[in-house]
């Protein structure tokens, strides 16, 4: 019994996880800015200082795995569908139009290229390549790794929000790295003379 409650915990996390970044919405064309990428780098920069992973695992990342696509769930529920409130209270720099941009902006799904100012090695994976790796799920983490070693897991992005001013930016990081092993950061970057730099994070669940 126990054994059996412990995979149907696993194959929830992996459902919910591939839920997230292989949202069945369709998936649109619309570019995404150069100010996002700028963001997105600054966010890697930071969270993979030093070719690792630095908020968790500390697992040496030679290969960045970054999904081709935005997020359009958090754990595996709609963004439109969420309580703000819980969030408001722990990035209160936060404005409450930004948290209404956000919810508005990522409800499709967006394509990603590799417009990445980072020194890390990447590589995009796009949904059917992480469906077919995850299709038997007992095996899917050694296939992957075998795939792409030394790459910590893979992550994927938000849609990115500014404030009126353009100087600060909110968005959502999700780092998956094996069975009961992965995060979610909503990350809030400033903009100074030299770019965007990152203010504050906050983890809002981790497994």
């Amino acid at each position: 019994m126990k054994r059996c409650f412990t995979f149907a915990i696993i194959a929830l996390i992996l459902s919910s996880s591939l839920t997230m970044f292989g949202s069945l919405r369709t998936l649109h064309q619309m570019k995404i800015s150069k100010e996002e990428y700028a963001v997105y780098s600054a966010v890697i920069s930071n969270m993979f200082a030093g070719g690792k992973v630095t908020f968790d695992t500390q697992a040496k990342v030679k290969l960045l795995v970054i999904t081709d696509h935005t997020i359009t769930t958090l754990r595996a529920f709609p963004v439109e569908n969420q309580d703000w409130k819980y969030l408001k209270e722990r990035l209160p720099e936060v404005s409450q139009k930004m948290f209404n941009d956000f919810a508005a902006k990522n409800k499709e799904v967006q394509k990603l290229k590799d417009n990445f100012e980072i020194e890390l090695k990447r590589t995009l994976i796009k949904k059917d390549e992480i469906e077919e790796i995850f299709k038997d799920r007992e095996n899917g983490w050694e296939r992957f790794y075998k795939s792409f070693p030394d790459s910590g897991g893979f992550i994927g992005f938000s849609r990115v929000v500014f404030n009126v001013e353009k100087k600060q930016a909110l968005v959502y990081m999700e780092h998956n790295c094996h069975d009961l092993c992965a995060s979610g950061h909503f990350v809030l970057l400033k903009k100074g003379k030299e770019g965007w730099v990152v203010e504050k994070g906050y983890m809002p669940w981790i497994s």
